[in-house]
């Protein structure tokens, strides 16, 4: 017979489940790299710090859609910015020049 020691400050929680809903929550666990009780102790506590249910109702049937950037005029956008910055750079050195700093 084996017995095992719980620690002082636990409670247990028991939750009748369908067979195969209880069985189907176990294999994600493992999936997960936990067990059950470690994936509802997450649950309880993110909850509780949130303060509110931490899950999300919604089945993704496939992953979001990005709708495409439309990158026609970056490389106009970017030449432009470019030429204003070299501009003023020339204009710096210039004064500069003129004001015999360099």
């Amino acid at each position: 017979m084996t017995t095992t020691t719980k620690p002082k400050n636990n409670s247990v929680i028991n939750i009748p489940l369908p067979k195969e809903l209880k069985e189907k929550f176990t294999a994600f666990a493992l999936q997960m790299g936990t067990n059950p009780t470690n994936l509802i102790k997450m649950f309880i506590t993110s909850s509780l710090n949130s303060n509110e249910l931490s899950f999300t109702t919604k089945k993704r049937k496939k992953d979001f859609e990005i709708e495409p950037l439309d990158t026609s005029t970056w490389w106009e956008e970017f030449n432009k910015k470019t030429q204003e910055l070299n501009k003023e750079a020339k204009d710096i050195f210039f004064n500069l020049k003129k004001e015999w700093v360099l």
